[in-house]
């Protein structure tokens, strides 16, 4: 850029560039979800979503069986948490347990800040572009992962992180279309979601899993590669 203004750290990252627009903290608690029944997280349609275990624990699994569109501005997911038997085939009761969610958005979405001490950017059109009164949410690391297997149970992935990365994107817990399924005798249309245990401070581990309904899972899989996105908050 030739005019304006940029933050660079010392690591020589761009921090802050008036030319693009930050996404910072909209709102941060924490979600319960117990039995079969989904807990339900509103957002709106541009944030991006992350949530973290509020303990650790291998045997629980999360996933998001479904989004839907709760009004023109928001959306909302439907999370899920199961107990992991970790026989072949999987089988899966219902956990009792909670995440912390974290929704961030564009700053220029949540408005200007008026009120407190600390320094807002603006860009050439006058669209806020950053405020240092609003945290923000730093992407740290990317992982790629392949699930390749179809029907039978596929091999659990784990990846490693830094202690700190616990901030998970919220559709790396969820592949949500129908998918019909073959038992040998009846066709089923079945949700396809990817169920995560946040085993330790250092390890998550993702499975493909085929959703027949309450209360009957079986895992399956097939072919996918997606992205896993940890965030530090």
């Amino acid at each position: 850029m030739s005019h304006g203004f940029v933050a660079i750290n010392d690591q020589s990252l761009i921090q802050i560039d008036e030319n693009f627009i930050n996404f910072q903290v909209y709102s941060h608690g924490a979600i319960n979800i117990s039995g079969y029944e989904p807990a339900v997280l509103v957002y709106p349609k541009n944030a991006i979503v992350f949530v973290k275990p509020t303990a650790y624990d291998s045997s629980i699994r999360f996933f998001v069986s479904g989004n839907i569109e709760t009004s023109p501005t928001t959306l909302a997911s439907y999370l899920h948490a199961v107990y992991s038997s970790g026989a072949v085939p999987e089988a899966f009761n219902p956990a009792t347990a909670s995440l912390e969610y974290l929704i961030v958005v564009p700053t220029n979405v949540i408005g200007d800040v008026t009120a407190g001490y600390g320094m807002n950017v603006y860009n050439g059109a006058g669209n806020l572009v950053f405020s240092s009164i609003r945290r923000t949410v730093s992407i740290q690391q990317v992982n790629t992962i392949t699930y390749s297997s179809f029907l039978d149970s596929p091999p659990a992935i784990s990846i490693s992180k830094a202690s700190n990365l616990d901030w998970l994107e919220l559709s790396c817990l969820a592949d949500a279309f129908n998918y019909y399924f073959d038992d040998g005798t009846d066709y089923y249309i079945v949700n396809v979601a990817s169920s995560v245990a946040f085993v330790s401070s250092t390890s998550i581990n993702f499975r493909k899993a085929y959703i027949l309904g309450s209360p009957g899972f079986m895992v399956g899989g097939y072919n996918l590669t997606k992205n896993i996105i940890l965030a530090k908050y």
